[in-house]
């Protein structure tokens, strides 16, 4: 017998019964249903706020987790009393970091994040950045959500907290940089900030063969002084201010505030809007009528680059032909509805687009773009480099000078150009001068 209800018979209890676990049910699909609206998408927000103890951790992370962990700290709302579940599109990630990233680099970044704890200052605790990601490879999507540990120094800061441009963050192209703009803006009303050179080390994790201050002037200093008075809203200088003996201890910085000019479009930019708004307006009718008769674009592309032998127009890796108006995305093979999103997806982003004489340039000009991490026996990136030359030599090989991000150590290495689009990892030998490339 339910109470309140009297005398009922058998029948009916059981009916009531299955009436309330059915209730049950859609009680728990409505919680779940909830719970899955948690999953929030990232906004295209233009400041984060860091707590000053974050700011002063000490840890090692590569540019493209530092873009990845500032881009989420963003997207933290002032009046939020918990972390969110964010869903950070790959594209959307790709736009942030400046590198392509396939789903097995994804899995790689994930994993990577969650290898490197870090501690802060003044205490023996050990913290992770995030409590798990998870690589979401059917939606080409991450999923991502803070360590509840961090709550302090991401939720509700009312003091000791700094204020950053996302924008002069990700400008930022060194490690490096990143860290030493963060450090010093915290002190830009003061105007300056004194470091203990050892202590500014640990808190970087320089590499021990940055021991020497010369290293550590050239690779460090230097380069992140070049970078954020080039980039960033503030201008930076050095000097040092303590020595024991020949050892150089203490070096101060000076900051002052800069304004930062807005970026005039270049007449290649007007030229690519031009040429793209003409083709839309006089080829759109064009394309969809052809679309409909072609659905193998793998086998196009060929025919799309040899019968029309003009400019070439690159967004990412999809590749169009200005005369013919067809498309060809990663040698892939697309249906027509498809392929109109995807010419509809062009032109919305026309401004982004850049104009190359041919697939070849286009395919240097990408090796120039990407950051190439090198490892050895097994271990994490040890240093990166970019792609400073790119020449052809002859038929398919090309010798391509590879500098170090960090200071002048430079190769050359001569391959053909598919392993440079191919792969972003390397293993170095200098004793055989062997170069491997890595997935």
């Amino acid at each position: 017998m339910i109470e309140g209800l009297g005398e009922l018979g058998e029948v009916e209890i059981e009916k009531l019964q299955q009436v309330m676990q059915k209730l049950k049910e859609l009680d728990m699909l409505s919680k779940s249903h909830k719970k899955g609206e948690e999953l929030v998408e990232i906004e295209d927000r233009k400041v984060c706020k860091i707590s000053n103890k974050l700011i002063e951790a000490k840890y090692k992370l590569t540019l493209e987790e530092q873009r990845l962990i500032l881009l989420t700290i963003a997207q933290v709302d002032k009046d939020d009393e918990d972390f969110k579940t964010y869903r950070i599109d790959l594209k959307n990630l790709e736009d942030k970091v400046n590198k392509k990233i396939n789903k097995t680099r994804m899995k790689d970044l994930a994993f990577a994040i969650m290898k490197k704890p870090f501690m802060l200052p003044e205490t023996k605790k050990i913290y992770n950045f995030f409590s798990a990601i998870e690589p979401l490879e059917a939606e080409s999507a991450l999923k991502v959500q803070f360590h509840p540990d961090l709550k302090p120094f991401l939720l509700n800061l009312k003091k000791e907290f700094t204020k950053y441009s996302l924008e002069n963050l990700l400008n930022l192209q060194s490690v490096y940089a990143v860290r030493i703009y963060q450090l010093l803006k915290q002190y830009e009303q003061i105007g300056s900030r004194k470091f203990n050179v050892d202590e500014l080390r640990e808190i970087l994790q320089t590499p021990s063969s940055y021991k020497n201050f010369k290293d550590f002037k050239i690779k460090v200093l230097n380069i992140a002084k070049k970078e954020i008075n080039a980039k960033t809203d503030i201008k930076i200088d050095w000097e040092v201010t303590k020595r024991a003996g020949r050892k150089i201890v203490e070096i101060e910085f000076t900051i002052k505030k800069q304004t930062q000019k807005p970026k005039e479009p270049s007449t290649k930019q007007t030229k690519i809007k031009v040429i793209n708004n003409n083709i839309a307006l006089k080829n759109i009718n064009k394309l969809q009528q052809n679309l409909a008769k072609i659905t193998n674009f793998k086998l196009f592309r060929t025919k799309v680059l040899q019968d029309y032998n003009t400019k070439i127009l690159v967004l990412d890796d999809d590749i169009f032909s200005i005369k013919g108006v067809y498309l060809a995305k990663n040698d892939v093979v697309l249906k027509a509805d498809e392929a109109l999103k995807q010419w509809d997806l062009l032109f919305k982003n026309k401004n982004e687009i850049k104009i190359f004489d041919n697939e070849e340039e286009y395919k240097i000009n990408t090796i120039k773009q990407k950051t190439f991490y090198r490892k050895e026996n097994g271990r994490e990136e040890l240093e990166e480099f970019k792609a400073e030359e790119v020449k052809k030599i002859d038929g398919k090989m090309f010798n391509v000078k590879l500098k170090s991000v960090t200071g002048d150590f430079y190769f050359t290495v001569k391959k053909p150009l598919v392993n440079f689009i191919k792969y972003d990892k390397f293993e170095l030998d200098m004793v055989q001068k062997s170069f491997i490339f890595l997935l």
